[in-house]
């Protein structure tokens, strides 16, 4: 279930989890009417839908109380509508209303279900992040102090998210939590081995929305720019979005285009993707320790070298899975225009994003993660 979004908004994560079940179970997939031919979309060319029974809410909005409000009356018609089936609930996106509501339902009964932690894990670093909103502090509550339902079991993405989350909350709730890497569909064609710097510019392009949360690093996009400005032939390009306010603040070797605020298309963003030789992703390094990232993603599966900074979660999918990119908080001026502009290194990551490809494709993870989802309710879990 998710019935927080609209369109194409998290779309990767939930088909990958809607596919993935399928090759196992008979899947109930619930979500907003205007997301499910997204979600289809995605998962047809790899999956038969056969065992997926789509089932639509209306669409609306994420925002506001009563919005969040909405959702979990949502969520929770769907819960009592199949509780004599007892099946597994996964719900991909929480708010801090359904969060309460659903973990109480699941301490009155006997239901299973499954919660998979976004960057809502973040309330739990109370140093780090102000706990700003009644939404946000009923998450807090939740994740932190909340008596959990015994049946009741939260996914984050990543071995090092689930060793950090281990630092802010107590052992005896750890046992509710459990990992598992971030699944990510590709269904685009591998690059072809032309070398970039036959190329007269070497084009990078900005994934993620650029916004003014500090874990976004618009400090870290701006400082990007300007280290590299001497070098005429690289050009930066916003393919995604950007908050309007922060546009008469960036470097002049950045391209914007028209309607920046706006959000693509995924047939436009993947399009825009393609035109790029690197994909920049300047989160900042003191995040990402409590939450995963999709942008990372687009870039190993678009086969683009990604430009990043040292936050947790990089360095731990680097460690694991093998060098997809460029550190660039690691390197001074002169070092990192070398390397941009390195066709031996730039071969070499490519080559390597495409094994990581392999390793992270619902593919081949869907076995381990149906084998998982079997083994929670274990009795000496």
């Amino acid at each position: 279930m998710n019935a927080s979004f609209s369109g194409n908004v998290h779309e990767m994560i939930d088909a990958s989890l809607i596919g993935m079940l399928s090759s196992h179970f008979d899947v109930y997939s619930y979500a907003q009417e205007s997301r499910i031919p997204c979600l289809q979309n995605t998962i047809r060319p790899l999956w038969n839908s056969d065992t997926i029974l789509w089932n639509n809410f209306k669409n609306g909005s994420i925002k506001g109380i009563f919005n969040a409000l909405k959702v979990c009356l949502r969520e929770v018609r769907v819960i009592f509508k199949h509780k004599k089936d007892n099946p597994i609930y996964i719900i991909s996106f929480l708010n801090g209303i359904s969060a309460n509501i659903i973990n109480l339902i699941c301490i009155l009964t006997k239901i299973r279900v499954v919660f998979i932690a976004h960057n809502d894990l973040e309330c739990i670093n109370k140093k780090k992040n102000r706990i700003n909103g009644f939404k946000n502090y009923l998450l807090y509550l939740f994740y932190t102090k909340m008596p959990l339902g015994r049946n009741l079991r939260i996914m984050v993405l990543g071995d090092s998210i689930l060793s950090n989350v281990s630092h802010y909350i107590k052992q005896g709730r750890m046992r509710h939590f459990f990992s598992f890497d971030h699944p990510y569909f590709s269904s685009l064609q591998p690059f072809d081995g032309i070398p970039f710097l036959k190329k007269k510019n070497i084009d990078i392009g900005l994934v993620g929305r650029m916004d003014t949360r500090p874990s976004r690093g618009f400090a870290n996009l701006c400082d990007f720019a300007n280290t590299v400005s001497s070098d005429s032939s690289i050009k930066i390009h916003i393919i995604s979005s950007i908050d309007k306010c922060l546009l008469n603040l960036l470097p002049t070797n950045i391209i914007v285009r028209q309607e920046s605020d706006c959000v693509l298309s995924r047939n436009e963003y993947d399009n825009e993707i393609k035109k790029m030789d690197y994909l920049l992703i300047p989160y900042h390094q003191d995040f990402y320790k409590l939450t995963a990232s999709g942008a990372v993603f687009e870039a190993i599966v678009n086969n683009k070298p990604a430009l990043m900074y040292s936050t947790d979660y990089f360095t731990y999918l680097s460690k694991k899975f093998g060098n997809f990119g460029i550190f660039v908080d690691t390197l001074n001026k002169e070092q990192l225009l070398i390397k941009l502009h390195d066709q031996k290194q730039y071969i070499e990551l490519i080559n390597e994003q495409k094994k990581i490809l392999q390793e992270i494709n619902p593919l081949n993870m869907s076995s381990s993660f149906c084998s998982l989802i079997e083994t929670l309710w274990n009795t000496n879990k």
